[in-house]
């Protein structure tokens, strides 16, 4: 987080680094806007996110995204526009393969199944 990234930047113990550091600091007049290197964005750790096969987070996993304009059930809006309150289940491919009915049950989701414009067709779950 921000806090691991700011130490980075103070706790530097090697004295060219910090000579550099400290230079890059002055050429940017010491506004940390300018100088600080950009802090990674937040991103959940963990729950019901996509995992590669080795057990890391899949790109993009957790992250804060865009909210793109779609269309379900015949409205067209931004995302929590059209879906009802309550948790969402968004994804690209069918849940079914990877959760079982029972599992889709357990979660007491609305799913909502991306696909290109177009594309739209009926998913029976």
């Amino acid at each position: 987080g921000m806090s691991v990234e700011l130490g980075r930047v103070i706790c530097v113990t090697d004295p060219e680094a910090a000579r550099r550091r400290d230079a890059h600091f002055l050429a940017h007049d010491a506004d940390p806007d300018r100088a600080l290197p950009p802090i990674p964005p937040p991103r959940l750790p963990e729950g019901f996110l996509h995992h590669t096969p080795d057990g890391a987070l899949g790109e993009g996993a957790g992250l804060l995204s865009l909210q793109g304009r779609v269309t379900r059930a015949g409205r067209t809006g931004l995302l929590d526009t059209v879906t009802d309150e309550g948790f969402v289940l968004v994804t690209t491919e069918d849940p079914r393969a990877s959760l079982g009915a029972e599992g889709l049950a357990r979660l007491d989701a609305q799913i909502l199944h991306l696909v290109p414009a177009g594309r739209a067709g009926q998913h029976p779950y």
